[in-house]
């Protein structure tokens, strides 16, 4: 486990989405800690509450972050990274570059 963070964010515990069955179920049911995956998209089928999604770059720059109700798909083009929150963590803004601690 590790930590995202910049000088004004901090992700919480992370945890790296390793195996094909971590990457398949995410945070399903229930989101407790993050996780990173090495994905352009990501879907909330089978949560029962709202997912923090946030895309990185190659840089761990944010290039895009929102909230996403279950039973959604989304896709971040330009995002080589997706983080996934739980919902009651706050998003970064979008620009700021994060670093693993």
């Amino acid at each position: 486990m590790f930590i995202l963070r910049s000088q004004e964010w901090s992700s919480g515990p992370v945890v790296e989405a390793a195996t094909f069955w971590r990457r398949l179920t995410g945070l399903r049911p229930v989101a407790t800690n993050a996780l990173l995956l090495r994905a352009r998209s990501v879907h909330t089928v089978g949560m029962r509450h709202a997912l923090g999604v946030v895309g990185l770059d190659e840089g761990f720059v944010v290039v895009g972050a929102r909230t996403v109700q279950p039973l959604r798909v989304v896709l971040m083009g330009s995002a080589r990274w997706i983080l996934e929150l739980p919902p009651d963590r706050p998003l970064p803004e979008v620009g700021v570059t994060l670093v693993k601690c």
